[in-house]
């Protein structure tokens, strides 16, 4: 994916991983680590984009509405784990939670 990116001219990237289950995050998450480490041609992943599943039901678009869920219910160490690599974080501020979430990952310099 590296290669063929700054095949198209782009220099860097977030790979993104949509809403999961918490067991997904925790075996992913540090995979993008040793990916990051060990890459060393092509665009550059200079983080991780968690899309998710703090997301509103309302508004789900494509994901699946089995792994959606809200910061009161699972919190960011419940769900995630280890921050390390992860630049951003979509979610929904409305969700109950929401705020103590967004401190937490502005905290850990997650955006």
């Amino acid at each position: 994916v590296a290669e063929g990116l700054l095949s198209h001219g782009c220099v860097a990237f977030l790979p993104t991983l949509v809403s999961s289950s918490a067991e997904t995050y925790h075996e992913q998450l540090p995979k993008f680590q040793r990916m990051r480490d060990e890459v060393s041609s092509g665009a550059v992943a200079t983080g991780l984009h968690l899309e998710g599943p703090y997301m509103n039901l309302a508004k789900k678009g494509a994901h699946n509405p089995d792994n959606l869920t809200n910061p009161a219910t699972k919190g960011v160490e419940e769900l995630y784990g280890p921050l390390d690599g992860v630049q951003l974080v979509t979610l929904a501020p409305e969700l109950p939670g929401s705020l103590e979430a967004i401190n937490t990952l502005t905290q850990g310099g997650v955006v």
